[in-house]
């Protein structure tokens, strides 16, 4: 398993979600079957899988605090090799079989964009939203497909590049209402494509009391990699 592809792909993940997430109102209207408790915080077990450029999987666990952070930590042979964390202003990415790291602000990137951490948990997750699409700048548009329960697909089209293109599997009900089965992402990026999917297992999803958040450890002599050196990912 190439810890390292598995960074870049998650971050593109985040991006790519945030190409469609941050165009959406922080106000944006859900579908009435999802208005119910909002859950605050959730743990549910996840498998990533590489289908491009190559075949590989890797279990994880996604931690996710409503509207402040989403953490992803994988698990190869029981050991935990990486720990994706996305707040409102940062990707943290670190790779602890190779003890380092990549911290990205997301300020520049993501300035003067209308749209929050609660955006991309509803969007990775397939809660049905509605965009004000006279927010999309010139050179995008974006196609939704949906139900009163669940998206079924987002396509981000984009103005000299290939469209992101995020599809989602069968609802499942939870205690807060119904959640993707899987997300799966396809782009991209230099004329090479990549796709990641990602299974929930939300039988299996713990929530608010029941969830203990834990900070990302960067003790022992990590070392920060530049990631304008590690991955040209963040450069779209």
């Amino acid at each position: 398993m190439n810890c390292k592809l598995f960074s870049r792909l998650l971050i593109s993940l985040l991006i790519a979600v945030t190409a469609v997430g941050c165009h959406s109102s922080r106000n944006a209207a859900k579908a009435p079957a999802q208005e119910q408790a909002v859950w605050q915080r959730v743990k549910v077990p996840v498998n990533l899988r590489i289908g491009s450029p190559v075949n590989a999987s890797v279990s994880a666990t996604a931690t996710m605090v409503r509207d402040t952070s989403i953490n992803i930590s994988a698990r190869f042979l029981g050991m935990e090799v990486f720990v994706l964390q996305a707040s409102a202003d940062t990707v943290l990415v670190v790779d602890k079989m190779h003890r380092q790291y990549i911290s990205e602000s997301l300020r520049g990137i993501l300035a003067n964009m209308p749209f929050g951490v609660a955006d991309v948990q509803d969007l990775i997750t397939g809660v049905p939203v509605q965009l004000p699409l006279s927010l999309l700048p010139n050179g995008y548009s974006c196609d939704i497909m949906q139900t009163d329960s669940l998206l079924q697909s987002v396509t981000v089209n984009r103005s000299g590049a290939d469209p992101v293109k995020i599809t989602y599997g069968k609802a499942v009900a939870t205690p807060y209402g119904s959640k993707a089965a899987s997300t799966a992402v396809e782009a991209t990026i230099k004329d090479k494509k990549y796709s990641l999917d990602i299974t929930w297992n939300w039988g299996k999803a713990r929530w608010n009391n029941d969830v203990e958040t834990r900070p990302v450890n960067l003790s022992g002599g990590y070392k920060k990699i530049d990631v304008a050196k590690a991955s040209e990912v963040l450069k779209m």
